[in-house]
């Protein structure tokens, strides 16, 4: 701020040349005098202040057209990101739809082999009676039917020990399946959650 020159004496002689007491004279002066000598602005420090706000008023403009640049870039980015990541998610979508008619066509082929293995135990129990009615008859013919029990017993063992693989293989794939759903979902809420 510019600083300007005050008399002092001057001030006080007029004031009490007008009639005013002497020291509401230097009162006055005092009051005139810490006003001027106080923080006034000149019309200098007025337009300089006022250039500087000007200026700064274009830097930060400038800052807010920068960050609204950046912030455009980081949306169309973020845009692309999810994009991918829902391509993604469809490609998975796919390949479990794929998965499961898999899962369902091995499960209607163990149907089937079931329904004809069952057709089998009848048949063979068919046979059993036949034989056991013919026991007695047929005294030679018992070590071959035993021969064939045998067969018969080591089937089913081989078909339980199918079973169960395919039980643990099915199993496994469950959990796999689970597992694999159990990590997408986490993303696709995170990404939504964006």
């Amino acid at each position: 701020m510019t600083q300007t020159s005050f008399d002092t004496l001057t001030t006080t002689r007029l004031l009490q040349e007008a009639g005013i007491t002497d020291s509401q004279a230097e009162a006055i002066t005092f009051a005139i005098k810490s006003g001027l000598e106080g923080e006034l602005a000149t019309k200098i420090d007025i337009l300089n202040l006022e250039s500087k706000l000007t200026q700064s008023i274009a830097e930060t403009k400038i800052d807010i057209f920068n960050l609204e640049s950046k912030l455009t870039q980081s949306i169309a980015e973020t845009n692309r990101n999810v994009a991918a990541v829902k391509h993604q998610l469809d490609k998975h979508d796919e390949r479990f739809v794929m998965i499961d008619k898999q899962f369902v066509m091995i499960d209607d082929r163990f149907d089937k082999m079931d329904d004809r293995f069952d057709k089998m135990d009848e048949r063979f129990d068919k046979m059993d009676e036949r034989f056991d009615k013919m026991d007695d008859r047929f005294d030679r013919m018992d070590v071959r039917f035993d021969k064939m029990d045998e067969r018969l017993t080591k089937q089913e063992i081989l078909l339980a020990s199918f079973k169960n693989n395919f039980k643990w293989m099915y199993a496994f794939g469950s959990a796999i399946l689970v597992i694999l759903i159990m990590l997408v979902i986490p993303v696709v809420m995170e990404v939504f959650a964006l």
